[in-house]
């Protein structure tokens, strides 16, 4: 039965399929029965690099950036 903390998801345990809420705005990585939440930056903008080695998520990446807010003139 796959895991994941802060994600509401149901199982079907005859066909193991997953069916997820999609109303959060994550990356959801699944591997080995196990989803992983990746959340997005704080900031709200920035940029995620999902790193594979030999067929696996190695890593993710994080660059959060700061958007600086202009007046209009």
């Amino acid at each position: 039965m796959p895991k994941c903390k802060g994600i509401n998801f149901q199982v079907n345990n005859e066909t193991q399929i997953v069916e997820i809420e999609v109303k959060s705005r994550q990356i959801l990585i699944v591997e080995n029965g196990e989803i992983t939440a990746i959340d997005p930056p704080s900031s709200g903008f920035g940029d995620q690099l999902i790193v594979w080695i030999n067929g696996a998520v190695d890593r993710v990446e994080n660059k959060e950036i700061k958007k600086i807010q202009r007046s209009k003139q």
